[in-house]
C-alpha cells in the first residue's frame, strides 16, 4: 500500500547496473531483485569460457553464478538470503542450457521457489545467456518461508 516505505538495494560491490533500474527494491517484508544479465557495464560480459580452453568451464554456470551472486550480496545488504527467494522467473536464450543453470540456480536455494522458465530470443547484452527476476522474503516475527 502507499504506506510501506521503499528502499533501493545497491550494495558497494554490485556491478554497476547497464540498463537504468535498480539492483533491488525492498519493499515491507519483500525483496524485488532487477532481472539483469552477467554484465559489469564496462567490459560486457565478464565472466565464462576462455576459448584457449573450452572443456573446463560452462558459460551458463559461469553466467548463472555471476548473476545470482549479485542477487545474493543485494539481499544480504537487505537482510535476507537467496535461501528465501518466494517467485522467480527464468529467462534463458537456449533451452539445452537449463540443466548447467539449474546446478548453479541449486546452490543458491536449497529449496528453490516457484518458478517459471522462459526461452527467449536474446537479452540486450551480446552473450548474455540468462537472467532471473526473484521475489526474496526479507524474515521477521509475522513472515517466514516454510519448506
Amino acid at each position: 500500500d502507499a504506506n510501506t516505505k521503499k528502499e533501493v538495494i545497491s550494495p558497494p560491490d554490485y556491478p554497476a547496473p547497464w540498463e537504468h533500474c535498480s539492483p533491488a527494491v525492498k519493499a515491507g517484508p519483500f525483496l524485488f531483485h532487477s532481472g539483469l544479465p552477467a554484465t559489469d557495464s564496462q567490459t560486457g560480459i565478464p565472466v565464462g569460457k576462455d576459448p584457449d580452453f573450452p572443456h573446463y568451464r560452462s558459460n551458463p554456470e559461469d553466467q548463472t553464478d555471476y548473476v545470482l551472486g549479485n542477487m545474493e550480496k543485494c539481499a544480504q545488504a537487505a537482510g535476507t538470503t537467496l535461501q528465501n527467494a518466494i517467485k522467480s522467473q527464468l529467462y534463458h536464450v537456449d533451452r539445452n542450457d537449463f540443466h548447467d543453470i539449474d546446478k548453479v540456480w541449486k546452490g543458491y536455494m536449497n529449496v528453490p521457489p516457484p518458478r517459471s522458465a522462459m526461452e527467449i530470443k536474446g537479452l540486450m547484452v551480446p552473450g548474455a545467456l540468462m537472467t532471473a527476476n526473484l521475489i526474496s522474503l526479507i524474515p521477521d516475527s509475522k513472515h517466514q518461508k516454510k519448506g
